[in-house]
C-alpha cells in the first residue's frame, strides 16, 4: 500500500507539471496570437489610412475636373455671347453650326463619367470574384476572433485565401486611380469605375500603373506567397456627394 500511494504521489507530480507545461504553452500561444493580433490591426489601420488618402486625392480630382469643366462651359458661353454681339453679320446656318459644336463637346464631356458609374451599379451581384479561385476566410464588418475568446476585429472588405501567388484581377473595366505599397502588408492596386472604387490589396508584383485602363477580368497582379497560401484583401468603395462609403463585397460578387 505504501509502494502503491508513493507511485501514485509520483504520478500525481507528473500529472502536475504536465499540466503547468500545457499551461504555459498556451499562455505564450495566446502571447504570439495576441501579439499578431496587433500586427495585423496595425496593418489593417495602415491600409485604411492610405485608401482613405487614395480616394480623397480622387475626389478632389474629380472636384477640380467640375470646376474646370464649369469653367470651360462658361468661357465658351461668354465668347459666344461676345460673337453674337460683335458678329451680327454671320448667317443663321454659322451660327447653328456653333451651338450644334458647342452642344456636342458638353455632352461627351457628362456622359462618360455617369454612364461607367451606372454600369458597374447595375452589375451588383454579378460581378466576377478578384480571383479564380479560393474561400472567404473573413468577412465584411465585425468578425469574431477564431481563438481568442472575446476578441473581434473590423474588415472594411472581405479576405479571399486561394492558391499561393494567385493571380488578381480587376472585377470591372475602369482607370487604374492609385497604386502604392504598405510596409509588410505588400502592394495595393485601386481602381475607379466612375462614382465606385474598388481596392486589391496583399500583392507582390503590380502589372498595372496609375492612369492605365483596365479591362474586365484583366490580371492586376499576383498575390504574397504566406507559407504555401495566398490572401487577397479586396474592398468596394461608393463615393456619393463627395464622400466614400464602404460596401459589402459579398453582395456584389456573382459567379467566377
Amino acid at each position: 500500500a505504501i509502494e502503491q500511494k508513493k507511485t501514485e504521489k509520483v504520478q500525481i507530480e507528473k500529472d502536475k507539471n504536465l499540466k503547468e507545461t500545457s499551461l504555459e504553452k498556451l499562455k505564450l500561444k495566446e502571447q504570439q496570437l495576441s501579439a499578431q493580433l496587433k500586427e495585423d490591426e496595425r496593418k489593417k489601420q495602415e491600409l485604411k489610412r492610405k485608401v482613405d488618402v487614395a480616394i480623397r486625392e480622387e475626389i478632389n480630382k474629380a472636384k477640380q475636373r467640375e470646376i474646370n469643366r464649369q469653367k470651360e462651359k462658361q468661357r465658351k458661353k461668354e465668347e459666344a455671347k461676345k460673337g453674337k454681339s460683335t458678329q451680327n453679320t454671320k448667317t443663321k446656318n454659322v451660327k447653328n453650326d456653333v451651338a450644334v459644336n458647342t452642344k456636342k463637346v458638353v455632352t461627351a464631356e457628362s456622359s462618360e463619367g455617369s454612364a461607367t458609374g451606372k454600369n458597374f451599379a447595375n452589375n451588383k451581384g454579378r460581378l466576377p470574384w478578384p480571383v479564380n479561385n479560393g474561400q472567404i476566410t473573413e468577412r465584411y464588418g465585425r468578425n469574431s476572433h477564431p481563438t481568442l475568446p472575446g476578441v473581434s476585429t473590423v474588415n472594411n472588405g472581405i479576405d479571399i485565401t486561394c492558391s499561393s501567388g494567385s493571380k488578381v484581377r480587376a472585377v470591372f473595366e475602369g482607370e487604374v486611380s492609385s497604386v502604392f505599397s504598405i510596409p509588410g502588408s505588400g502592394k495595393v492596386v485601386i481602381i475607379k469605375h466612375g462614382g465606385y472604387m474598388t481596392v486589391y490589396s496583399n500583392l507582390q508584383e503590380v502589372y498595372v500603373s496609375q492612369g492605365s485602363k483596365v479591362s474586365l477580368k484583366q490580371s492586376v497582379g499576383s498575390l504574397v506567397n504566406e507559407g504555401g497560401v495566398s490572401s487577397c484583401h479586396f474592398e468596394i468603395h461608393l463615393i456619393s456627394n463627395g464622400l466614400p462609403e464602404t460596401l459589402n463585397p459579398s453582395l456584389w460578387l456573382g459567379g467566377r
